[in-house]
C-alpha cells in the first residue's frame, strides 16, 4: 500500500478538530495544529494539499537527518517515514537501535528494536505490529 494511503488508514481523515489522545488539536489526517479551535471544519481539498504538505516535510525532514534512508528498499523508507509521520522526527531519533540496525541491514534487530518501545507497546501498538512486519518482509 502506498504510503499516502497508509497514512489514511493508521491515522483516519477528520474533518473537524478534535484532541488526538495527548490532548493535541489534529485534523484531517493527523496533522497536528494547536492554533486550530475544537469542532473547526476543514474541507476535504484543504486535507489533501495539507497532507501532501506534511508528508513531502516529513520525508525531507528523515532525509536530512538520516541520509542513509535512502539506501533502504523503497518500502522500508516507507515505514521509517510513516513512523516519523506519527511521532515525529525527533521522537524516531531517539530509536537510535533500531535506526542502527536498519542502517546496517540487521532487519530482525531492528524489527525487535522498533517493538520494544513504548511506542508499540502502548502508543500505537496495531499500526507498530503492521509496520514491523511490512520492514521485515519488506513487501505488502
Amino acid at each position: 500500500m502506498p504510503l499516502r494511503e497508509r497514512l489514511i488508514a493508521e491515522e483516519g481523515w477528520r474533518n473537524e478538530t478534535y484532541a488526538d489522545q495527548y490532548g493535541n488539536h489534529t485534523w484531517g489526517v493527523g496533522h497536528l495544529d494547536r492554533a486550530s479551535p475544537l469542532g473547526e471544519y476543514h474541507t476535504n481539498a484543504e486535507i489533501n494539499a495539507q497532507l501532501n504538505t506534511d508528508i513531502v516535510r516529513t520525508k525531507a525532514q528523515v532525509v536530512h537527518a538520516i541520509p542513509w534512508v535512502l539506501n533502504l528498499s523503497p518500502i522500508r523508507q516507507d515505514v521509517i517515514y510513516d513512523m516519523a509521520f506519527n511521532m515525529g522526527v525527533g521522537k524516531l531519533m531517539g530509536f537510535k537501535q533500531f535506526l542502527a540496525a536498519a542502517q546496517a541491514g540487521d532487519i530482525d534487530t531492528a524489527v525487535t528494536q522498533m517493538l520494544d518501545s513504548k511506542w508499540a507497546t502502548v502508543d500505537v501498538p496495531n499500526r507498530a505490529q503492521n509496520l514491523a512486519r511490512i520492514f521485515k518482509a519488506d513487501a505488502e
